[in-house]
């Protein structure tokens, strides 16, 4: 699974992800939102936006108090790429 892919810790259940986004406007119902960390902008402080939006996991740098499946990676624009 993708936390295999991207070398990263799965918390919660494993489920199917069919589809990516990185912006909350665009999620998907079930979808994998990844958490970019940028110098002004922290994509972590929107998580709870898109599982709200309907993410159905989240690939983030570090474990969230949200009630979706997380992949918790070192660097999530590198595990992004892993999966793309």
């Amino acid at each position: 699974g993708i936390a295999i892919i991207t070398d990263g810790h799965l918390v919660g259940h494993d489920l199917s992800i069919h589809s990516v986004s990185t912006d909350t406007r665009t999620i998907e119902r079930g979808s994998l939102f990844v958490a970019l960390v940028g110098e002004r902008f922290d994509a972590h402080d929107f998580c709870q936006q898109a599982v709200e939006s309907g993410a159905g996991a989240l690939l983030v740098q570090k474990s969230l108090d949200v009630n979706v499946p997380q992949v918790v990676v070192a660097d999530s624009r590198v595990a992004l790429g892993k999966v793309a």
